[in-house]
């Protein structure tokens, strides 16, 4: 009697990674024993219940996905990916809010899956770019989207535009009210820099912030009960990047460009 395939696949740890690596193609199974880091007597058991139930298929001694075995896999594979995402760090994502994200956002979720929870001192929380300098080369552009406006602005503003940093910023319409009557003078002579494009959010912010520069992502969420929480997601890598400019993006679509204060 045949197994059901959820316990096929779920059941063995070693089963599911070799339909998660055959999706990629073929494999010898000398590569498949390398990259497993286990026994030829061990993984044939595995693959051998693979087969029987249609998954998998061989000839001599290379091993593919049937199939079957291929639709299953672009099935799997991105769940697997949302379980790793918030596996490593269940209790922060489980502890936050992340309805706000649109079904794009959240169907490439797995993007963040190589991240660290950052807890800053109370010192550092103003200074949320040093993060970014891990990198010794200066990024090209800067994302930002956040509804407060950070003490050391000053010092943050004039050394990206200073530096030809195209700084993209977008804020909620408190923001830009307290920029007017408080900073004013600040942000004409900021807004003098042609690397400076400042925006207008018109909905409500769920969101603590995110930045987004060309090597990194830094993205700050509520708590689910709304609470601040100075802890903050730093990911690394062009997916997340990549997942970071469609993210702003998506705020940019419901934000009004400012020419001037």
């Amino acid at each position: 009697m045949k197994k059901p395939l959820l316990d096929v696949l779920f059941a063995s740890e070693k089963r599911k990674q070799v339909i998660l690596l055959l999706r990629d193609g073929a494999k010898e199974m000398q590569d498949l024993l390398s990259i497993l880091n286990t026994t030829r007597n061990a993984l044939l058991s595995q693959i051998r219940m693979l087969e029987e139930h249609y998954l998998v298929s061989h000839s001599q001694d290379t091993y593919e996905l049937t199939t079957l075995g291929k639709m299953v896999a672009d099935q799997i594979a991105p769940l697997v990916g949302t379980v790793e995402t918030f596996g490593s760090d269940v209790e922060y994502w489980g502890t936050h809010k992340i309805d706000f994200l649109s079904p794009d956002l959240s169907g490439s979720i797995t993007a963040m899956k190589d991240c660290d929870i950052v807890s800053p001192s109370v010192t550092e929380m103003y200074e949320i770019h040093k993060s970014f300098q891990r990198n010794s080369k200066l990024p090209t552009f800067i994302y930002v989207v956040t509804p407060f406006l950070y003490p050391n602005y000053q010092e943050s503003f004039s050394e990206m535009l200073g530096n030809g940093v195209n700084l993209y910023f977008i804020i909620p319409r408190e923001v830009l009210d307290k920029i007017k009557t408080s900073h004013r003078a600040d942000f004409e002579e900021f807004m003098k820099s042609k690397h400076l494009h400042l925006f207008m959010y018109n909905r409500k912010m769920d969101f603590l912030f995110l930045v987004v520069d060309d090597f990194h992502l830094l993205m700050g969420l509520f708590k689910k009960n709304g609470d601040y929480d100075n802890r903050y997601l730093l990911c690394s890598g062009i997916n997340a990047v990549n997942w970071g400019k469609a993210f702003f993006e998506y705020c940019l679509e419901d934000s009004t460009p400012i020419a001037e204060i």
